[in-house]
């Protein structure tokens, strides 16, 4: 139990840092690049989409391999009323994974698209390339924060 419950932490720690280290530091210095922000996009959003895939999957595995401890092999009376903070945030984790998988992942798949086509012809973005990738980071903005909030609820649920 105890090395399922350090994965657990450890993934949700890398699962949560890195999603406040982007919407918060890395996120704001990007928008301040302008221009030049395209080449370090298609170099930075498959390999952070793809780590935090990774972690919130070990993440909510991990859980799922605890939660199943602490819940009698997933007994609905203590699901449900003993370990109910724990229920919902597990809930919210998966809920904060299936954003991120589903709707971040895509959302950010379309913008490193439109980034690489103006970073292979060496030119900026069209004004309407240049508002498509406007819509689609303050989409990605709105993810972060569903996240960041779901992941919030999670943690609160499992402290409580």
């Amino acid at each position: 139990m105890f090395v399922l419950l350090l994965v657990h932490v450890l993934a949700a720690i890398f699962w949560m840092g890195g999603t406040l280290f982007f919407g918060f530091v890395l996120e704001p210095v990007l928008a301040g690049l302008g221009a030049k922000n395209g080449e370090v996009m298609v170099r930075l959003i498959p390999r952070i989409h793809r780590a935090m895939t990774v972690a919130g999957l070990v993440t909510i595995l991990a859980g799922l391999g605890l939660y199943a401890l602490h819940t009698s092999a997933f007994d609905l009376k203590l699901m449900f009323e003993t370990r109910l903070p724990l229920t919902l945030g597990a809930f919210a984790g998966l809920l904060a994974l299936l954003v991120g998988v589903f709707f971040q992942g895509p959302t950010g798949a379309k913008l490193l698209e439109l980034y690489a086509k103006a970073t292979a012809n060496g030119a900026p973005l069209s004004p309407d390339e240049a508002r498509a990738a406007a819509v689609l980071k303050a989409r990605l903005g709105r993810g972060g924060q569903l996240e960041t909030i779901l992941m919030l609820l999670a943690l609160i649920g499992m402290v409580i």
